[in-house]
């Protein structure tokens, strides 16, 4: 039924539907508010919950490069623009928003910042990181010491009492 409505384009009975509870049909209602790229009506169906519409509101804002949009959304919650706005983050290699987010308590941001600084070889970040309870960074840290055969660093960190770092030395 909400293949036929969504082919005659019958938003009406599709928005019925999902509202409803039919899952289908508010997939099918998201779809076709994207293509029209009705994000107010988007908007208004993720706000209340559908999280068929977040998605497709999210992909559209991150096609138009919207971090504002999207920023506005993580930091009100919605997970899907979380993790759409730290990939976009880390694409464009902007270490300074995702260390504030990472600072903030986001492990999305915490994990795509400690990806960047190790594909960078940045140690000293990361020890950075690492030192001030970066858990993420830490393990990062010790696995591009110990693939560096850096032993005194990892006993330095170890003797300090890094147990992660003992653990691998242990290996």
């Amino acid at each position: 039924m909400a293949g036929l409505l969504a082919e005659r384009g019958d938003l009406a009975a599709l928005t019925t539907r999902a509202d409803a509870g039919d899952k289908e049909a508010a997939g099918r209602l998201s779809s076709l508010l994207a293509k029209r790229s009705d994000l107010a009506a988007l908007t208004a169906h993720a706000d209340a919950g559908d999280r068929y519409a977040a998605e497709e509101l999210v992909e559209r804002l991150a096609a138009r490069g919207d971090l504002p949009a999207l920023t506005a959304r993580a930091d009100a919650g919605d997970i899907t623009a979380v993790k759409r706005l730290i990939v976009l983050l880390a694409e464009r290699g902007d270490l300074t928003t995702l260390t504030t987010r990472a600072d903030a308590g986001d492990r999305y941001a915490a994990v795509a910042l400690t990806d960047l600084l190790a594909a960078r070889g940045d140690l000293a970040a990361l020890t950075a990181r690492a030192d001030a309870g970066d858990t993420t960074a830490a393990r990062r840290l010790n696995v591009l010491l110990a693939k560096r055969g850096d032993l005194t660093t990892l006993t330095a960190r170890a003797d300090a009492g890094d147990k992660d770092t003992a653990w691998i030395l242990r290996r």
